[in-house]
C-alpha cells in the first residue's frame, strides 16, 4: 500500500508538499522537486519558508485563510508561474499544492492585451462617428424628419460604445497594474461625500432618499481615482436599480478588520444563485434591463480588481424583494486615523 501511495503521488504533475504544525518539511512528492526545488530526502525538516524564499509567498504562508491562494514565479525558474494553494488538516499539519499555471497566465496575457489594443483602436473610428453625429443631431432643421429618429438612436449607440470602450481599457489597466506601491492618503469621507452629491444628481428624476453617514477621523492610503471609481460604480448601481422614492444609503465607517464602505438600497434584489458571478466580466442579473440602463457588465468586476490592489475585498449580501449591500472592506494596513479639526462657533 504504501509502495502505491509513492508510485501514485510521483505520477501526480502538482508539487505536493506536507508539513507539521510547525511549518517543517515532513514529505514532498517528485514534482514539488520539479516545480519547487524542494526534496523529498534532502529538505526534510527545514522550514518551509526557508526554502521558498518569495516574499508574497511567505507573506501568503503566514496568513493563508480559507479557499485563498497566490500566483507567483517558481523558485526554480521565474520562466515558470505556479499557483500555490495550502490546506490544512489533521493536527495544525498543511498540504502545500503548487500547481504549473504558466500556460494559463500566458494565455490570460494573450486575452487582456487582445482586449487592450482592440479598444484602443476602437476609440478612433469611434470619437470621428460620434463628431459627426452630434453635428448632425444638433443641425436637425436641415435634416429629414425620417432621420432624426435614426440619428438619435446611433448617438445613443455610439455613446454605449464609448463606455464599454473605456471600461474595458480601465478593466485591463487594473488587471495588469496590481502592484499597491503608489498609495497616498486619499481623502475617502470627502470622496463619499462627493459620490452622494453625484448620486443625488443622477436620481433627480427618480427622487431616491439617499442618505450618507461619514466617518471624517478616518481615512486610508490608496489610488484616488480608483478608489472614485469604486465608489461611483457602486452609488450608480443603487441608483439605477433601485425603485423610484426608496432609500439609498451611503456608510464609511470603522469596522472589525479596518475601515469600510456601504452602499444600502432597497431594490428588487439578487437571487442567491447570482451572487457569487456577479463580478464575472459582462455577467448580468438582467441582461435586458441592464443594456437598457446603459450598463456595460464591466462594473463590479472593475471594483473586484481595484479592491484587491488595495488589499481588500468586495462583500454582497442580498435577497429578493428587500434590497442589496455592497460593502468595501479595507484592511487595517492601510488605515490613516484623522486629527479631530477643532470647529469655532461665534456667538
Amino acid at each position: 500500500l504504501l509502495g502505491r501511495f509513492r508510485h501514485s503521488t510521483a505520477a501526480i504533475p502538482d508539487g505536493l508538499l506536507v508539513t507539521d504544525s510547525t511549518g517543517n518539511i515532513e514529505w514532498a512528492n517528485k514534482s514539488a522537486t520539479t516545480l519547487l526545488g524542494v526534496s523529498d530526502k534532502r529538505d526534510r525538516g527545514q522550514r518551509v519558508e526557508n526554502l521558498i524564499r518569495n516574499p508574497l509567498f511567505i507573506q501568503y504562508w503566514q496568513n493563508v485563510s480559507g479557499d485563498d491562494f497566490v500566483v507567483l514565479p517558481a523558485p526554480v525558474s521565474n520562466e515558470r508561474t505556479l499557483e500555490m494553494r495550502s490546506v490544512r488538516f489533521g493536527d495544525g499539519h498543511r498540504l502545500l499544492i503548487a500547481r504549473d499555471a504558466t500556460e494559463r497566465q500566458r494565455v490570460e496575457k494573450m486575452r487582456r492585451d487582445f482586449v487592450a489594443n482592440v479598444s484602443h483602436e476602437l476609440r478612433t473610428p469611434l470619437t470621428v462617428l460620434s463628431g459627426y453625429l452630434e453635428n448632425m443631431d444638433r443641425d436637425q432643421e436641415h435634416l429629414p424628419p425620417r432621420w432624426h429618429r435614426p440619428v438619435s438612436s446611433m448617438r445613443d449607440q455610439v455613446g454605449r460604445m464609448h463606455g464599454l470602450v473605456e471600461d474595458l481599457l480601465l478593466l485591463a489597466r487594473v488587471e495588469t497594474d496590481t502592484e499597491a506601491s503608489d498609495l497616498e492618503p486619499v481623502g475617502a469621507p470627502e470622496l463619499v461625500q462627493q459620490v452622494h452629491s453625484d448620486s443625488v444628481v443622477l436620481s433627480a428624476e427618480s427622487q431616491h432618499a439617499i442618505e450618507r453617514e461619514v466617518d471624517e477621523l478616518v481615512d486610508i492610503r490608496g489610488v484616488p481615482s480608483e478608489l472614485l471609481t469604486v465608489f461611483s460604480n457602486l452609488a450608480s448601481n443603487a441608483v439605477q436599480h433601485s425603485p423610484p422614492g426608496t432609500r439609498i444609503a451611503f456608510r464609511w465607517a470603522r469596522c472589525a478588520d479596518g475601515v469600510q464602505f456601504e452602499v444600502v438600497d432597497s431594490g428588487e434584489g439578487i437571487a442567491p444563485e447570482h451572487l457569487a458571478r456577479l463580478t464575472e466580466r459582462f455577467y448580468r442579473v438582467d441582461s435586458g434591463r441592464s443594456r437598457a440602463q446603459g450598463g456595460t457588465g464591466l462594473g463590479l468586476s472593475i471594483v473586484k480588481h481595484i479592491l484587491e490592489k488595495h488589499g481588500a475585498r468586495l462583500e454582497i449580501e442580498s435577497e429578493l424583494g428587500k434590497g442589496s449591500t455592497f460593502r468595501c472592506v479595507f484592511p487595517s494596513d492601510i488605515v490613516i486615523e484623522r486629527e479631530p479639526r477643532l470647529r469655532v462657533v461665534s456667538g
